[in-house]
């Protein structure tokens, strides 16, 4: 049994070895990047929960292979829902700006798994409509903590794609955005 225990301690630490030098060949630089995915909202007062397409478009800077920055601005599309009783609809339309350090776990020379902590400042425009036409409409920007995760695959130095999903912690209401992401690095 602890033969075993040992082994599985030695294989994990090869792993991580060859990690740490394959990630140590990776030069710091900067990157720009752009991403589809879908945009959620769930306000909690309402019973709204909706999303639309989402479109990001990035950039950052790698001080080495593990850590980073990144700035990124996304447009969440309009969130859609008809209310129960409601002869109309609530529409949620979404912009941000998301400024992040990104931690990197390099494995291997193709795959990274990264985490995200961040400040964003979301806009948000709101509106009620009835048979179509609108009958009330709001502006609100909220400034708030972000965060994330997400995994890399590099096709080689200079193209990566990656996956990630972001949320922020707005005070009623829940926002996230999942992407997948083609990366260029310079």
């Amino acid at each position: 049994m602890y033969r075993n225990a040992l082994g599985w301690v030695a294989v994990l630490g090869l792993a991580m070895g060859s990690a740490a030098v394959s990630a140590a060949d990776a030069d710091p630089g900067f990157y720009v990047g752009a991403g589809i995915g879908e945009a959620t909202i769930e306000l909690d007062d309402v019973g709204f929960d909706d999303g639309d397409t989402a479109f990001k478009l990035f950039g950052g800077y790698r001080f080495n292979p593990y850590f980073g920055i990144e700035l990124a601005y996304f447009d969440g599309g309009t969130a859609e829902e008809g209310q129960a009783g409601f002869p109309g609809t609530i529409e949620i339309e979404s912009t941000g700006v998301n400024l992040s350090a990104m931690v990197t776990a390099p494995f291997g020379e193709q795959f990274e798994l990264f985490a995200k902590l961040g400040y964003a400042s979301l806009d948000f425009e709101v509106s009620a409509n009835i048979f179509g036409m609108q009958v009330a409409s709001d502006d609100d920007t909220e400034e708030e903590l972000s965060y994330g995760a997400g995994v890399a695959f590099n096709i080689n130095e200079s193209f990566a794609l990656r996956a990630e999903y972001e949320a922020f912690d707005l005070d009623d209401a829940d926002a996230s955005v999942a992407t997948i992401s083609a990366v260029f690095r310079f």
